[in-house]
């Protein structure tokens, strides 16, 4: 199973882990998803200003992950 982001796969069954994440830099919040991959390696997703692009992809995640 695979999700996209942008034009990139990403294998649902590779995945450990993955949070959502929000920083809060010069008054602006910047959104991203942090992926832990079952080899140990880990990835950052950036969203930046676009917390529902953000959110759709956690549900898109969500919802593979439950199947």
């Amino acid at each position: 199973m695979f999700v996209l982001y942008g034009n990139r796969r990403i294998n649902i069954q590779s995945l450990k882990e993955y949070k959502p994440e929000e920083t809060l830099r010069n008054g602006k919040t910047s959104y991203s998803v942090e992926l832990f991959y079952t080899n140990g390696e880990k990835e950052t997703l950036h969203f930046f200003d676009k917390n529902t692009e953000r959110d759709n992809f956690i549900e898109k995640l969500d919802l593979n992950v439950k199947e």
